[in-house]
């Protein structure tokens, strides 16, 4: 029996069951490009919502499987900072796993401003974009990129996702071989070694926020008496 929860493990064992059961896995590009193999596909992308750094941990669990997806990140985000040193190379790393990285826009930026600057920091063009908060934002308006939910791929496709850490068709496991073309969105931060409830996520996400300012202020506070040391002597 299939025990549905949102571990790595968990993970792993259906997407491997969706290419045991002929699913080629593309990610979003890949359909506007044309790259959509016959058969069985699985669109596969992540929008990165609350931690770059769990979002890397499951780019590189899908790297191991030898699968690529597209990851969405936010430039304006109150739970992450995407210039700093640590998500910079997060980001980045992600991008050298293989995997397509994109912009998750929220409607009361700068769309143009903000495709410029992710393409500056990524070194490459943006060519997707999916919206932050979909149901609050009519599809009609339109961009110079394709949107993830495009209507017409969410006519071809079957669109599932585990917003708010809840299936609401079910968990993406038990739709395997009941639909060809599968689109499949996930959020990292839900899924990790143990199966932790919503309120469980968050905390520890703000515990790691909470934590790395900690040690920012450590290393820092150390510095500067090492600098005051030498110039002063004792402090």
């Amino acid at each position: 029996m299939v025990i549905c929860e949102f571990t790595y493990k968990h993970y792993t064992e259906t997407i491997n069951e969706y290419i045991k059961s002929g699913y080629s896995i593309i990610n979003v590009s890949d359909y506007f490009e044309g790259r959509v193999p016959q058969g069985k596909v699985m669109i596969l992308r992540h929008d990165i919502d609350y931690s770059i750094m769990e979002a890397v941990k499951m780019a590189s669990i899908e790297n191991s499987m030898g699968i690529k997806s597209t990851y969405y990140v936010m430039l304006h985000n109150h739970y992450y900072n995407i210039l700093t040193p640590m998500n910079l190379h997060g980001i980045l790393k992600i991008q050298q796993l293989g995997h397509e990285v994109s912009l998750h826009f929220e409607s009361k930026s700068d769309f143009d401003r903000d495709v410029k600057i992710l393409n500056e920091i990524l070194g490459v063009q943006t060519k997707t974009y999916s919206w932050h908060s979909p149901t609050c934002i009519p599809e009609k308006i339109k961009r110079n990129l394709p949107s993830a939910y495009d209507e017409k791929l969410l006519n071809e496709f079957k669109y599932i996702s585990e917003s708010c850490h809840r299936w609401r068709e079910g968990c993406f496991c038990n739709w395997i071989n009941k639909k060809d073309r599968m689109y499949v969105l996930t959020h990292s931060l839900w899924w990790g070694n143990k199966d932790l409830d919503f309120k469980q996520l968050l905390g520890k996400t703000v515990a790691d926020m909470t934590f790395g300012i900690e040690e920012f202020y450590e290393v820092n506070l150390q510095k500067i008496n090492i600098y005051l040391k030498e110039l002063y002597g004792a402090v």
